[in-house]
Protein backbone atom coordinates (compact mmCIF):
# COMPACT_ATOMS: atom_id res chain seq x y z
CA UNK A 1 0.00 0.00 0.00
CA UNK A 2 2.46 2.50 1.09
CA UNK A 3 4.58 1.28 -2.53
CA UNK A 4 0.71 2.22 -4.42
CA UNK A 5 1.12 5.39 -2.29
CA UNK A 6 4.53 6.58 -3.35
CA UNK A 7 4.16 5.99 -7.03
CA UNK A 8 0.99 8.37 -6.99
CA UNK A 9 2.38 11.32 -5.37
CA UNK A 10 5.17 10.99 -7.78
CA UNK A 11 3.12 10.85 -10.39
CA UNK A 12 1.10 14.02 -9.30
CA UNK A 13 4.76 15.57 -8.62
CA UNK A 14 5.71 15.04 -11.91
CA UNK A 15 2.68 16.56 -13.93
CA UNK A 16 2.51 19.60 -11.47
CA UNK A 17 6.01 20.22 -11.26
CA UNK A 18 7.50 19.07 -14.80
CA UNK A 19 5.61 19.34 -17.24
CA UNK A 20 8.34 18.60 -19.72
CA UNK A 21 9.13 14.89 -18.31
CA UNK A 22 8.83 12.41 -21.46
CA UNK A 23 6.12 10.78 -22.04
CA UNK A 24 7.96 6.96 -21.31
CA UNK A 25 8.59 8.22 -17.87
CA UNK A 26 5.06 8.16 -17.22
CA UNK A 27 4.16 4.99 -18.73
CA UNK A 28 6.47 3.63 -16.68
CA UNK A 29 4.96 5.19 -13.69
CA UNK A 30 1.42 4.19 -15.22
CA UNK A 31 2.42 0.51 -15.58
CA UNK A 32 4.37 0.81 -11.66
CA UNK A 33 0.97 2.03 -10.45
CA UNK A 34 -0.99 -0.82 -11.67
CA UNK A 35 1.25 -3.59 -11.61
CA UNK A 36 1.45 -2.53 -7.22
CA UNK A 37 -2.41 -2.53 -7.61
CA UNK A 38 -2.22 -5.85 -9.09
CA UNK A 39 -0.19 -7.26 -6.66
CA UNK A 40 -1.95 -5.71 -3.90
CA UNK A 41 -5.53 -6.99 -5.01
CA UNK A 42 -3.85 -10.71 -5.52
CA UNK A 43 -2.26 -11.05 -2.03
CA UNK A 44 -5.79 -9.74 -0.75
CA UNK A 45 -7.97 -12.16 -2.62
CA UNK A 46 -5.13 -14.82 -1.50
CA UNK A 47 -5.44 -13.90 1.45
CA UNK A 48 -9.39 -13.78 1.66
CA UNK A 49 -9.22 -17.27 -0.04
CA UNK A 50 -6.79 -18.54 3.09
CA UNK A 51 -9.19 -17.53 5.70
CA UNK A 52 -12.58 -18.78 4.30
CA UNK A 53 -10.74 -21.98 3.77
CA UNK A 54 -9.88 -22.51 7.16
Amino acid sequence: MVRLVMLVALLVANLVDAPGISWINYAILVYDIISAAIARFAGLTKRSQKDSAN
